[in-house]
């Protein structure tokens, strides 16, 4: 629960299962009533698909395309991926006399933001990157563009992608298919982890 009251209905939810099953009350609060159980509040763990199950099956067939690429000299493989950089103010909590609000200069007026794609070659460790405002489809072709100049030299190149929109779109499709240079793949559904080119970040 986010907040109290979402607290105090699950607690009470709780207090008259036990009222209604067992016939008796309780009343202590319900994280000791947990714990005496033997549950206890704490931090997920992160679960990466990749490391087993149909992802694993998926990056193994992925890592024999990119074998066979490190021996192809007229093919690479490269691994996409969006980020951003933020330089953002955050102001921490300070102790102040009641009716007062302590005031700190800041320098920025507002948050400052770009946003970036990047694409790492695994077998060269060569990154590429371009810089914009935000993250679309026009951007990301004009990143494309940049990769056709940066590996003139290759007969085809292979880009592993993620499911996000702008990877998807109808005018993306018609501009790969002018530029049959490119193999788009896409990469399992939740599996940054089998993205190298999360490694640079």
């Amino acid at each position: 629960p986010k907040n109290r009251a979402a607290t105090l209905l699950v607690g009470q939810v709780v207090r008259d299962y036990i009222s209604n099953s067992f016939g008796s009350e309780y009343r202590t609060g319900v994280y000791s009533l947990l714990s005496s159980l033997g549950f206890r509040y704490q931090k997920a763990k992160g679960f990466y698909p990749g490391r087993n199950g149909q992802a694993g099956g998926e990056a193994k067939a992925d890592k024999k395309t990119l074998d066979e690429c490190s021996v192809d000299l007229e093919a690479v493989v490269l691994f996409e991926d969006e980020f951003s950089l933020s330089n953002t103010v955050t102001l921490p909590h300070t102790c102040a006399f009641v009716g007062e609000r302590r005031e700190i200069p800041c320098k920025q007026v507002k948050r400052e933001r770009v946003m970036g794609f990047g694409n790492v070659n695994p077998i060269s460790r060569q990154f590429t990157a371009s810089f914009a405002e935000k993250r679309n489809y026009h951007l990301f072709r004009k990143h494309l563009k940049k990769l056709l100049k940066a590996y003139l030299d290759k007969k085809k190149i292979i880009v592993y992608v993620d499911n996000v929109r702008h990877h998807k779109t109808k005018a993306l499709k018609d501009f790969l298919s002018k530029h049959t240079k490119f193999e788009k793949r896409y990469l399992p559904p939740y599996s940054p982890c089998l993205n190298l080119v999360e490694r640079v970040w």
